[in-house]
């Protein structure tokens, strides 16, 4: 019997990763000014950038992987089902 409640936590969570991860790549241009300004680090405004498009590629290939694996899990356990 398999534990279906953790396998769609995981896919909820895997979801959640992997928009959260692309929202960060739509929100950086709009933060990273306003919080250059207000540190007042005109020059390190390109690491901070890098730093938040870092933490977004972190977030979406997170949620990719949890994806991937539940849905090849799913596939491996229905193939065992049937054979």
């Amino acid at each position: 019997m398999s534990n279906t409640s953790g396998s769609s936590g995981q896919l909820v969570w895997g979801v959640a990763l992997t928009l959260m991860g692309i929202a960060v790549f739509f929100r950086v241009p709009q933060i990273v000014p306003e919080l250059a300004q207000k540190v007042n680090l005109a020059s390190g405004e390109a690491f901070i950038s890098f730093c938040m498009y870092l933490v977004g590629i972190i977030l979406l290939g997170g949620g990719i992987r949890k994806l991937f694996a539940h849905f090849s899990s799913r596939k491996d356990s229905s193939d065992k089902d049937q054979g």
